[in-house]
């Protein structure tokens, strides 16, 4: 067997110290910048080294004006290596630069270096990599420097980000800052679009500072070669520094600093190519270090120190697939996290109509019941989802400018969409371009919201409505108030007049039609008391049963044979408090409506029922009624049915769809001002074609108790007597008229104009007066008010209350605390002749 010699065992260590510098020069060859001219050595005995003084944590002056920094203990450690004597100076690094432009200062303490950016330095060795990335604020949209003209970019002054942006960007406002943290600071807070900084820096001082609102986003825009850089041509300096560098790393004080400073041991700064034939290289080396090592086995020592190599090879495999391995671990942690999203979430492979759908996440199918493999193009889900072509075609138009546009930043657009099942829904859509032709589109379920925001404006214009009839109302009371009186003393006038002896034939005649005109008048204007609510004159308990068939009765006789007419009263407690003449009326203008509706023929039905009304019911009603037993009457017909502009007015008075002269357009607003009256609700439900329904909610009661008495009934006769009537009434016509009618039937007369005069008249004559007429409806002193002055004076009092309208409140009260009767205007002089002989001692 051959064996070695010491001479063979010494080739051999010259063969690893050639490989090891073989292996070394790879892995550096690349890390000194070209120079472009030579020079001699320094011109100074102390070099001048300038640097940033506010660029923490690499070079910056403390509170105490201490010059500290990872580059300036780097600088420090290389210049001892080397054998050189420096002074570092920190300042403004526009003014720093310019040192080195003018030949004031000799090194910079790190310059950064990047490819295609000519820089006016020679470069040392780089001993790191800077990456810039995109910083913007959290939620602004803004994700690149894509099609960004005219944004506002934040740059460190004289950083490579600025020579960056100018020399590839320079569309876009670019603002220079002195700091990193100035820069994170005004994009914080003042409004900028964003900022191109240094990535690690940046993120730290974020962590530190607690600066709210910053995020980085993208792949970095460039990466820079970080490290020590001298005057062009200064190749005796250079050489001395790459030198000295060398030590430094190869002494592991490097490391060690960069621990101290950067947080993190980045030992490893080459680029991931320079790594790998690291890695090979130093593979290769283990290998015939191993077969040495067996060779020359008496060297253990040597061979522990291999070994020790090996083993930390081993280790940084092992940290690579780590690293690889948290990778692979934070892709699926995202995967699953778009899975899982509460929104839905498609990717497009491109932006026309016959796109792939590439990718779905769950809440797709929750939402709108596809299955991926239902929608597997863009088409397919389209023609499913939007069946209507008229709104599909809205929507694709929208998305072609959307596409023109490339997709701008904007709030999302709603749309309605089809389920599989076909339920309506209604969607928030929002698509985004990935940037290599794909689409990412995401979409919310606000179905709910939609629906809330469709039940509050139908409130507000029930609101609206019920308000715009209410005042409407009003003044329809006032119009009808007033109309009364002038009737009153038309009619009253015409009458007395046909009471005179001497009469021509003609002159009867004519004074005949004024009082028949004139009961025309006063129907029309009891219909606008029923809408205006003040017309209400008993309140006794009312059977709507009864009422319904009185009315069908009437129907029989007066309606087409072709009209079928049908009662389906379910209600076990048909009672409510009501007036029975208004109440009868509403039902025979329901009637006469739906019989109008069917001018062919066709059924007229009344329902009622029990309904126990709810909150929800009432606001659904408009909180005109209150929760509670309610009866229900439903009138419906089959007849041509009401369209949705016309039923938006249907309540309104003089609001008719007949022809004129065929219907005064208050039948409908009496039934609604009615049913109010008695703190019911009406509402009323037709499709055209499909005939009509009202529904009248009214409150029921338990037992009938009659609280009101009812108004005088005309009569025609005129009856005579004797006795002092005191007269009370603000309008003067009605004064003359009832003084007149009364003074010509033998009583005496004594007038009042307001109730002021009244007390009083009545304080000094009350044992005189053998009754009093009282308007209720007066200015400044009621009537209701003067009644009780008046039993106060003297509590047997007899008085009968008269008015144009009165609401409950006032009439009834009065007849309650002992008011003998009441007489409505316009009133006959018949009814006054009656009520004075009725009630006068």
């Amino acid at each position: 067997m051959k064996t070695f010699t010491a001479r063979s065992g010494s080739a051999v260590v010259y063969i690893c110290a050639a490989l090891c510098v073989f292996a070394a020069g790879i892995c550096f060859a690349q890390g000194t910048t070209a120079h472009t001219a030579a020079a001699g050595p320094a011109h100074r005995s102390v070099l001048i080294a300038g640097g940033d003084y506010k660029y923490r944590p690499y070079e910056y002056l403390d509170e105490d004006s201490r010059v500290l920094g990872f580059n300036v203990e780097i600088l420090t450690a290389v210049a001892r290596q080397a054998g050189l004597e420096v002074s570092i100076e920190l300042g403004p690094w526009d003014e720093v630069r310019r040192g080195l432009a003018e030949d004031r200062i000799d090194i910079l303490t790190g310059l950064a270096n990047v490819k295609g950016i000519p820089v006016d330095a020679d470069f040392v060795k780089p001993h790191m990599f800077i990456d810039y990335v995109l910083f913007v604020r959290t939620g602004s949209g803004f994700r690149s420097l894509e099609n960004s003209r005219g944004r506002s970019i934040l740059v460190r002054r004289g950083s490579p980000a600025q020579d960056y942006l100018a020399a590839k960007h320079g569309e876009n406002r670019i603002v220079p800052v002195d700091t990193v943290t100035d820069a994170l600071h005004l994009l914080s807070h003042q409004g900028y679009d964003s900022a191109l900084l240094p990535r690690r820096m940046a993120n730290n001082i974020v962590a530190e500072s607690g600066i709210p609102g910053i995020e980085a986003v993208g792949e970095p825009l460039f990466r820079a070669e970080y490290g020590l850089a001298v005057r062009t041509g200064n190749k005796e300096l250079l050489d001395s520094l790459n030198e000295g560098l060398s030590k430094v790393m190869s002494s592991g004080q490097f490391a060690r600093l960069q621990d101290k400073w950067l947080e993190s041991r980045r030992r490893h700064f080459i680029d991931p190519g320079k790594l790998v034939l690291l890695i090979v290289a130093a593979v290769g080396l283990a290998a015939m270090l191993l077969l040495l090592l067996m060779v020359v086995s008496r060297n253990k020592t040597r061979m522990a120190e291999m070994m020790a190599q090996v083993n930390g090879l081993e280790s940084e495999l092992e940290s690579r697939l780590q690293n690889e391995g948290n990778l692979r671990s934070e892709k699926n942690g995202l995967i699953s996290l778009l899975k899982n999203a509460p929104h839905g979430v498609l990717v497009l492979g491109g932006q026309g109509a016959g796109t792939e759908i590439l990718y779905t996440n769950r809440a797709v199918t929750e939402i709108s019941g596809y299955s991926a493999e239902d929608i597997a193009a863009v088409e397919a889900v389209v023609e499913r989802a939007l069946p209507d072509a008229a709104y599909r075609d809205r929507i694709w138009h929208k998305w072609q400018t959307m596409v023109q546009e490339d997709f701008p930043d904007s709030e999302p657009f709603a749309m309605r969409i089809a389920a599989s099942d076909g339920e309506i829904k209604h969607v928030d859509i929002q698509a985004r371009p990935l940037g290599d032709g794909r689409v990412i589109v995401m979409f919310s379920d606000i179905t709910q919201k939609h629906l809330a925001e469709e039940e509050r404006q139908r409130l507000d214009e029930q609101i609206r409505q019920s308000q715009k009839l209410e005042a409407m109302g009003q003044l329809a009371g006032g119009v009808a108030h007033d109309f009364n009186n002038i009737m009153t003393s038309i009619q009253g006038n015409a009458q007395l007049l046909l009471m005179e002896d001497g009469m021509s034939e003609d002159a009867s005649e004519m004074l005949e039609e004024v009082v028949k005109a004139t009961k025309r008048a006063s129907e029309l204007t009891k219909q606008l008391l029923a809408y205006a609510r003040k017309g209400k004159y008993q309140v006794v308990a009312v059977d709507i049963h009864e009422s319904i068939r009185e009315v069908v009765s009437l129907l029989h006789h007066s309606i087409d044979k072709l009209i079928d007419i049908r009662q389906d009263l379910q209600a076990d407690r048909p009672m409510i408090m009501g007036d029975p003449t208004q109440l009868h009326g509403a039902l025979l203008n329901l009637a006469v409506n739906a019989r109008d509706a069917m001018p062919s023929g066709g059924t007229l039905t009344f329902a009622t029922s029990m309904i126990m009304v709810d909150k929800d019911m009432c606001r659904k009603f408009g909180h005109d009624i209150s929760p509670g037993e309610y009866l229900q009457v439903k009138v419906s017909d089959t007849g041509t049915g009401i369209d949705a502009t016309v039923m938006k007015r249907i309540f309104e008075p003089f609001f008719s769809t007949k022809q004129t002269g065929k219907g005064t357009g208050l039948g409908l607003a009496a039934v609604y001002g009615c049913v109010k009256n008695h703190h019911g609700s009406v509402s009323v439900e037709s499709e055209p074609g499909k005939g009509t329904l009202f529904t009248l909610f009214l409150p029921t009661v338990g037992a009938a108790k009659k609280v009101a008495a009812s108004p005088i009934k005309s009569e025609e006769g005129m009856i005579r007597g004797k006795g002092h009537v005191m007269l009370v009434d603000d309008e003067e016509g009605i004064r003359a008229l009832a003084s007149r009618a009364l003074r010509k039937l033998g009583y005496r007369v004594s007038m009042c104009a307001d109730g002021a005069e009244a007390i009083d008249f009545y304080r000094q004559h009350s044992g005189e007066v053998d009754l009093v007429i009282l308007d209720l409806i007066m200015p400044n002193v009621d009537g209701r008010t003067v009644f009780r002055e008046m039993k106060k004076i003297n509590p047997l009092v007899r008085v009968i209350v008269v008015s144009g309208f009165s609401a409950e409140s006032a009439a009834a009260e009065c007849l309650h605390e002992g008011a003998l009767d009441f007489l409505s205007k316009p009133f006959w002089v018949g009814d006054l002749s009656k009520a004075v002989a009725t009630y006068i001692v």
